[in-house]
């Protein structure tokens, strides 16, 4: 089953509005997510830095020297920092008073390039560690020949703050792209409530149309652009349909005026040939009379089917040369009995080499109506003349 169009639109809008709204949380979440985590990883390489300034080679001897005032957070009784330092060996250097139990994962990058990655602190807290390697060199003055010492050092951080913020952030984003989403599914149906009113307005207009009166136009001044085009065509088919309709109205009027007449004059003659016995002869002459009727209203007939096919372009006329006198006299030869009886003569002045191009049977059937015509309506003992007139250019 095929949606309405009305349907159709709210949920193409509506999904388009929600991939778009889901992109954009999407993007802003990891935007401000990662721009969080980078703040904390810049607190954690503070820390980092001020923990490696307490770290010195003297002579032989790597001391470590950090005041609890330069690193208030690793001393704290709640919820504190954790650090944890190692020479090359693996032997602890220093450690966090924070760290009274367990330890802290090794790992290290290079100066430059700390590397950071998410860890489980001692308490069980969620957390986040920072890991690097450097060097310490013996100062110039005491000339020491000792080697430079490595030492890596870890620095970790509870995330509980940063990720309640972040998952704020998510639920903040979630709950107004749902409420956007929501809203927009109303404003999209308003909208197209609204822009589909110009196609109720035109489905009743079309509805107003009556059967009998098929001339009405629909108005396309007040229409939108877009529908101007269909209203045109409906138009344009109302036209037609209306042209159609005046043409079969057209034929039944013609039909019912050329068959009356000869209808009236076959019962007439029929009533009389029963109104009393007659002879065999004059029953004859009454069937033979009917007989010619009867042929006059086939060709009628036959001459308004004729001209419906050419009207409604189902019959293709084939034009050819022809004959003007020939045409006139086969289209009088079915009319001279008749009009002879009542005294009318056919009186044709047309040169002998008249030719005309023209479908045969279509004119046939035009000079056999004018014939017909003006046989009917000639006075008793009158003539029909048939002459060319020229007319100047």
């Amino acid at each position: 089953m095929t949606l309405p169009i009305r349907t159709r639109l709210l949920l193409w809008m509506t999904g388009g509005m929600a991939t778009l709204l889901m992109v954009f949380a999407a993007v802003v979440y990891q935007v401000l997510s990662r721009s969080l985590l980078d703040g904390f990883d810049k607190v954690l390489l503070a820390s980092a830095r001020t923990i490696s300034g307490s770290v010195e080679l003297d002579g032989t001897t790597v001391k470590f020297d950090l005041d609890e005032h330069d690193a208030p957070e690793f001393y704290r009784s709640a919820k504190p920092d954790y650090f944890q330092v190692w020479l090359e060996n693996g032997d602890n250097l220093a450690r966090s008073p924070s760290l009274t139990t367990g330890g802290l994962e090794r790992f290290a990058g290079l100066p430059d390039s700390p590397v950071f990655r998410p860890t489980r602190l001692p308490d069980g807290r969620a957390g986040r560690a920072l890991g690097l390697r450097f060097t310490l060199k013996a100062d110039e003055e005491g000339r020491s020949v000792m080697p430079p010492r490595e030492v890596t050092l870890v620095v970790a951080r509870e995330t509980a703050s940063l990720d309640s913020t972040i998952r704020l952030i998510r639920w903040l984003l979630a709950a107004a792209t749902g409420a956007t989403l929501v809203l927009s599914v109303v404003a999209a149906t308003v909208v197209v409530r609204r822009g589909l009113r110009p196609l109720d307005a035109l489905a009743a207009r079309i509805g107003a149309v009556r059967q009998d009166d098929l001339s009405a136009q629909i108005p396309i001044k007040s229409l939108p652009s877009e529908m101007i085009p269909v209203a045109r065509r409906l138009n344009d088919l109302l036209r037609r349909l209306d042209e159609a309709f005046r043409r079969e109205r057209a034929f039944t009027a013609d039909a019912a005026h050329e068959l009356r007449t000869p209808l009236a004059g076959m019962r007439c003659t029929l009533e009389l040939a029963l109104s009393q016995p007659r002879a065999a002869n004059d029953y004859r002459e009454a069937i033979t009379e009917c007989l010619n009727v009867v042929r006059h209203m086939q060709g009628v007939v036959e001459s308004l089917l004729a001209l419906t096919r050419f009207e409604s372009g189902q019959a293709t006329l084939r034009p050819e040369a022809l004959d003007v006198r020939e045409l006139i006299e086969a289209a009088w030869h079915p009319l001279a009995d008749k009009a002879s009886s009542r005294g009318i003569a056919l009186d044709t002045r047309l040169p002998a080499s008249l030719t005309c191009t023209a479908d045969r049977d279509a004119a046939q059937m035009i000079a056999a109506a004018l014939l017909a015509n003006a046989a009917e309506y000639t006075d008793n003992h009158g003539r029909i003349a048939i002459c060319l007139l020229y007319t100047s250019p």
